[in-house]
């Protein structure tokens, strides 16, 4: 076995320190692997149009335009919460460079009137 010769409170320190420091790396592998699985939250097409704040019609609407991923089961349409909002969210700069464009149409047409 070795010896270790303490001769401060400052290298007990370090030592203290570096053993510290070894534990951790050891048991950071194990750390990273114990993550808990993902867990989905699935939604109705009531339940969605509820937690989006739309009408059932408007989601059936952008679900059908592809805009809202979905999984049908024998009839039954079933939405999984956090890849709505996802999509949603990739489609957010395009949507907002469309409604920019109708804007600016709609700004034309009423200084056009006056």
């Amino acid at each position: 076995m070795n010896r270790i010769e303490i001769e401060s409170v400052s290298n007990v320190d370090a030592l203290i320190d570096r053993i510290a420091d070894a534990v951790f790396d050891r048991l950071r592998p194990l750390i990273a692997k114990k993550d808990e699985p993902r867990q989905e939250r699935c939604a109705s097409r009531d339940e969605m149009a509820k937690i989006l704040g739309w009408s059932i019609a408007k989601l059936d609407r952008r679900t059908s335009e592809g805009a809202v991923p979905s999984i049908m089961d024998e009839g039954r349409r079933t939405y999984i919460v956090e890849d709505v909002f996802a999509a949603l969210r990739e489609g957010t700069p395009a949507a907002e460079a469309a409604a920019k464009e109708r804007q600016a149409k709609k700004q034309a047409v009423r200084k056009s009137a006056k």
